[in-house]
């Protein structure tokens, strides 16, 4: 009995150890996305006055903690929207033309937690999956979205009641999104900068 009570204990402490040591869950949110394209030219063309718009993301995060220390690794599918005003040479303005982007994003995290606060920063690796676009093939150019690229993610964050967790990031990537390429040049679209705010439940 003794034996079987000690088994028990010994049990019930590796299980708690292990809850406290890894946890894990999924989360969602909204998101604010900075083109990069303002003043942007193409042949006849010029993009002026982007504007940031609401889009929307969720995915699965796991947590290891080691005393105030943490790594967190995340799976993120990210619909990133915005809006931009095209004129011509005529002096023809289309306004309100949407820009939108859909990734997946898995951002690996280094962070410390002090109390229920939370800092973290670490680097971000983005599969772009498609792009409805207002640059696709216009004035004979060709809009190209590449296949991935490398960022940085950064921000604050709050646990509450061991079950629910908040974070509002800042997501900045290095190189490009998308290629124009026209019969005489190409041209780059930077890739954007990001402010996301979500919401997660620990499973």
């Amino acid at each position: 009995m003794k034996r079987l009570a000690l088994a028990a204990v010994v049990l019930l402490l590796a299980t708690t150890a292990n809850a406290q040591l890894l946890q894990y869950g999924i989360k969602g949110g909204i998101n604010q996305t900075n083109p990069n394209i303002d003043n942007f030219k193409a042949g006849s063309y010029k993009v002026f006055d982007d504007k940031r718009e609401i889009g929307y993301q969720f995915g699965a995060f796991a947590r290891i903690k080691l005393l105030m220390i943490y790594v967190q690794p995340e799976l993120n599918y990210s619909v990133q929207k915005s809006s931009v005003s095209i004129t011509d040479n005529n002096g023809a303005t289309s306004d309100g033309v949407k820009y939108e982007v859909s990734t997946l994003n898995v951002p690996v995290l280094f962070g410390f937690k002090l109390g229920p606060v939370r800092l973290n920063a670490g680097p971000m690796y983005t599969k772009n999956i498609s792009a409805n676009s207002a640059f696709k093939n216009f004035d004979g150019y060709k809009y190209s979205l590449n296949g991935s690229s490398w960022g940085y993610a950064a921000g604050v964050g709050i646990d509450l009641f061991k079950m629910l967790t908040a974070d509002l990031r800042y997501e900045g990537g290095f190189g490009k999104q998308a290629t124009l390429t026209g019969a005489q040049n190409s041209i780059s679209v930077g890739k954007p900068g990001n402010v996301s705010l979500t919401v997660g439940i620990f499973l």
